[in-house]
């Protein structure tokens, strides 16, 4: 990349470097050995001078992965009572650019009177969910958007909160082909450089790592309160600084050093640890806190495509769940803490072996 994928400017600073990360979605066969070229790129977020916002800062992206949505966010439903709340949901027409899940929004508003329009006809309401993040070039991307809207249309972006990734140190939110972090901030500045307003926005889950944004044509609308108010808490947040996000950086160098300790605590005490998830955080997080096999004996994971393989840059096996309930293993580390109490409900056997990576220089946290 030559500069901001959003409006060009060619200084972009240093925010977080985790240092080279192996592509996830390309599982070895469990036999071949562990090869060099299996980490292709260095993973790491910069943040533009003059946007300000924060971007991947290589052009890779995984050939096929799991994307890392928390349940309560793969449900359109939810998404459409909020927009059926605030008045949007009056009929016409729907394009949508897809999700990396394969949602699709048209089902669930056929129901109001929407369908889809003819070839090359713009759409009342344009839905994006979560696909924005996964454009090389906002800008083209954006007026792309605004262009498949009609004058008095409706955009709406389902985007992950830089913010929310800040004030919960998620530094493994970092992804490749993930390649822009927006903020209600940044985001506003790349709308209005595709002629549209974010005229509304709603946190979306318990911890508001998921924003639902509306964005209509310049002039039409007044930002709405939560949208005047975000902005304020940014500002005061200094979120387009880097100082700011480099925040980042500590927490991931100091997890990684905790996670390293603990796994190295359990082997010498002969304590067995299998993780649950072969998801694209767990690759970048064992790259960080160099696991290997004889830290952790395997990696459980509910893709049936995925058994038999191992894990990208270790030789970390990856195993169906019923091999890790028959192993028994003494803990099982669950890399996706939203998953957990769904795992302890479907497995009840393995009690409370679960436990979620330590943090920092905090105790592990077990869930009893």
């Amino acid at each position: 990349m030559t500069g901001c994928r959003a409006c060009g400017h060619p200084d972009l600073d240093p925010a977080l470097d985790l240092g080279r990360v192996p592509l996830p979605g390309r599982f070895p066969v469990r036999e071949t050995p562990v090869r060099s070229d299996e980490v292709r790129s260095r993973l790491a977020m910069l943040l533009c001078r003059a946007c300000g916002l924060a971007q991947l800062g290589c052009d890779a992206g995984p050939d096929t992965h799991r994307t890392e949505v928390g349940p309560e966010y793969r449900n359109v439903d939810h998404a459409v009572r909020i927009i059926r709340k605030a008045g949007l949901l009056s009929g016409g027409t729907i394009s949508e650019f897809g999700s990396p899940k394969g949602e699709r929004w048209l089902p669930r508003l056929q129901p109001f009177g929407f369908r889809s329009p003819r070839h090359g006809e713009p759409a009342s309401v344009v839905v994006d969910s979560f696909a924005l993040e996964r454009e090389l070039d906002q800008r083209r991307a954006l007026r792309e958007r605004a262009a498949a809207l009609t004058p008095d249309g409706t955009l709406l972006l389902e985007f992950r909160s830089l913010s929310a990734v800040i004030a919960q140190r998620r530094w493994d939110a970092l992804q490749y082909g993930r390649f822009v972090y927006y903020t209600v901030t940044t985001l506003r500045r790349a709308l209005e450089d595709a002629g549209l307003l974010l005229w509304n926005a709603w946190p979306i889950g318990p911890t508001a790592d998921v924003i639902l944004a509306a964005a209509v044509c310049e002039g039409t609308l007044y930002p709405e309160p939560f949208v005047r108010r975000r902005l304020a808490a940014e500002r005061e947040e200094g979120i387009t600084t880097v100082r700011t996000v480099r925040v980042l950086q500590a927490a991931a160098d100091r997890d990684a050093a905790a996670l390293h300790t603990w796994l190295r605590q359990m082997a010498l005490r002969h304590r067995t640890v299998t993780a649950y998830g072969a998801t694209a955080s767990t690759v970048t997080l064992f790259a960080r806190a160099h696991v290997s096999r004889t830290l952790v004996s395997a990696v459980a994971d509910g893709t049936p495509g995925h058994h038999g393989r191992r894990m990208p840059g270790t030789d970390v096996p990856i195993v169906a769940p019923d091999l890790m309930v028959s192993a028994a293993p003494d803990h099982i580390l669950v890399t996706a803490p939203r998953e957990l109490a769904e795992l302890r409900s479907r497995y009840p056997e393995l009690g409370d072996r679960w436990t979620l990576p330590p943090r920092g220089t905090d105790e592990l946290r077990r869930d009893r």
